[in-house]
This record gives C-alpha cells, structure tokens and sequence, in this order.
C-alpha cells in the first residue's frame, strides 16, 4: 500500500506545489492533540480526516488494493478508509514510536 507524506497539487499550468497528504495531515493532528491536550480542535479534524479518508482518492484503492479491509468492515466504506488509513505507512510512525518509548522510559 502506498503513502506519501505530501502531494503535488498543480495549482496552474505551469505552477506545481507539495500539500501535505491526509495522511500527513492525520499524523499532524495526532501530535497538535497530543501536545495541546485541551483542544476539541485537533479531535474533531482528526475524525474527520479518518472519516473521509476513503472519500478522498482512495475508494478505488479500496476496491482494489484492500479489499480485504473493505470486506472486515462489513462494506462500510467510512470504517474501510480508516482502516486503510492505519494500514498505510505513515512517515511519522517511527517519531511516534520514539517519543512513546522515551516518555515510558522517563526521558524527556
């Protein structure tokens, strides 16, 4: 399965700039949450990027590539893109990880 942290969105003919992916939009919002831990904010955009993940250019991926997600979650396409979200790979899991670690183990 296949992730990139940011896309290239032509803006013009002849202009082409990287946004950030959903998916790196979601690893964002996980770490706004995190360090904000008061906000609805970052909870809210969170759900709504996992809720719409399948809507935004990866119901084909669904159907094709993960059908087996889609088939766990009984069809649903919104529970199937969350899923599929999980399951790609995210380029902040591995600083998540570290920053998991390093709190369990007392360190800053």
């Amino acid at each position: 399965m296949r992730s990139r942290s940011a896309v290239q969105v032509q803006v013009s003919a002849d202009l082409t700039v990287p946004v950030a992916s959903l998916a790196g939009i979601a690893g964002l919002k996980l770490f706004a949450w995190q360090d904000r831990y008061t906000t609805d904010k970052d909870a809210l955009d969170l759900y709504r990027v996992i809720s719409t993940y399948a809507d935004a250019v990866n119901f084909d991926r669904l159907y094709e590539e993960a059908t087996q997600l889609l088939e766990q979650a009984e069809y649903d396409i919104e529970l199937g893109g969350a899923a599929l979200l999980g399951f790609d790979p995210h380029p902040w899991r591995s600083y998540i990880a570290a920053t998991r670690f390093r709190s369990y183990n007392g360190q800053p």
